[in-house]
């Protein structure tokens, strides 16, 4: 060892007081520091590690992203198969590769995603592999886009949705629109916690990964029936 080749990737210090933010994609990584700076590294031909696309580097870099998006405190980041989102001050901005929707937007790399039903602020954001989805200010909003031959974007259709698109997690013992406080995504499946402690999960149900009892699809949030919550018991 010790080649020219490996000294190259030796990873460079980066001087921060504390990391704010941090999501790992399927070939890159990106991290936010509490200070509002974008630190990113591995693979971004799509333009999954900024506005250079085709960057890459073997060592946390700085990021260039935007006007308006760089040098942004609490900040959080998301990271799909090949895109990246950022939340900031209630906006969204994308990057990476648009297939299928995935950023929100047509025809682009990078950008400030637009929210229909006069949104305007958006509260949490996560990725699949290749889809989005985001939380509104209420709770009881939420919204999807990219990818949604499974299902997984929420909408009861199996659609690819090239801007994000209104969904509900709907409780069906009371048809009210839940709240829901945080949401994650697998490859082909979303799951989310509502602020009462429920589960839903919606998408891809094949080997079980949606929790209900069986391989199914299912295009809307349904809850998972095995957590029981003390007042129902």
């Amino acid at each position: 060892g010790g080649g020219e080749g490996e000294r190259a990737r030796k990873p460079n210090k980066i001087i921060m007081s504390r990391v704010n933010s941090i999501a790992a994609g399927w070939q890159h990584t990106v991290v936010v520091s509490d200070d509002g700076k974008f630190y990113g590294w591995g693979i971004g031909k799509h333009g999954e590690l900024g506005v250079e696309k085709g960057f890459q580097r073997f060592a946390a870099t700085e990021l260039k992203l935007d006007e308006g998006f760089e040098d942004t405190e609490n900040a959080q980041v998301a990271c799909g198969s090949k895109h990246t989102l950022v939340l900031s001050d209630g906006q969204v901005y994308s990057m990476g590769d648009s297939h299928n929707g995935r950023l929100g937007f047509k025809n682009k790399t990078h950008g400030i995603v637009k929210f229909p039903n006069n949104e305007r602020k958006i509260v949490y954001i996560a990725c699949g592999t290749d889809f989005s989805i985001a939380i509104g200010e209420s709770g009881r909003d939420l919204y999807g886009w990219g990818l949604g031959t499974y299902g997984n974007l929420g909408d009861g259709d199996m659609e690819d949705r090239y801007t994000p698109t209104l969904f509900h997690v709907v409780d069906s013992r009371t048809n009210k629109n839940k709240r829901v406080v945080q949401v994650s995504c697998g490859s082909r499946h979303s799951i989310a916690v509502c602020d009462d402690g429920d589960v839903y999960s919606w998408g891809y149900g094949k080997e079980g990964r949606l929790g209900h009892g069986n391989v199914s699809d299912v295009s809307r949030p349904v809850r998972i029936e095995a957590f029981v919550l003390s007042d129902d018991q």
